[in-house]
């Protein structure tokens, strides 16, 4: 009886290799862990939640995307806000995922990928609100204020919604009038 050769053995044991690879990978459901903040939604556990992110051949990654996230959706259509000034045809270019809690998904590093080195002086002139005297010197989180929380309340924006009215942040002496109200306050 002849024994097989030993290119038959290396043939065979790589095809075992290589099969038992691609069984071990078909069987993972995710190629790493939802960010905190998109873990906790039910409907994005395991593999049937990749088209509510991914999309389909019918929808794009961007446009699953803006289904949840309405307020980016209205920015972008009004180019407005932070993401109405960026040219983001991908929100993945920005917000990487599937890093678990590692990488914080509206982080610096969300930040730098948008052109923005340093969000804690982030010009927000490009927002037609430039941070003018006491504004320059607040922390981000004095406005924002889930803009240091790594996982806020579902729902809760971190750094958009806010108004350019003084009085959604300072008490009105005006009682919302605004006959006499001097040319700082317009």
């Amino acid at each position: 009886m002849k024994l097989p050769s030993a290119k038959l053995l290396l043939s065979a044991a790589s095809l075992a290799l290589v099969l038992t690879l691609f069984v071990l990978d078909s069987r993972r459901n995710s190629p790493g862990e939802l960010s905190p903040v998109h873990a906790r939604v039910a409907e994005l556990a395991g593999s049937a939640g990749c088209n509510a992110c991914h999309g389909n051949f019918a929808q794009s990654m961007r446009s699953a995307c803006l289904e949840c996230h309405a307020m980016i959706a209205q920015s972008l259509e009004e180019k407005h806000g932070l993401h109405g000034t960026l040219d983001a045809a991908d929100c993945a270019r920005c917000h990487l995922e599937h890093h678990g809690a590692e990488l914080e998904i509206a982080g610096a590093r969300a930040f730098a990928l948008a052109g923005i080195e340093d969000a804690k002086r982030y010009d927000h002139a490009n927002l037609g609100f430039a941070l003018a005297g006491a504004h320059a010197k607040l922390e981000c989180a004095k406005c924002h204020v889930n803009a240091d929380i790594g996982v806020p309340v579902a729902g809760e924006p971190r750094f958009t919604g806010l108004s350019q009215d003084c009085a959604s942040c300072h008490d009105d002496p005006h009682e919302g009038g605004d006959r006499h109200r001097p040319a700082a306050c317009a």
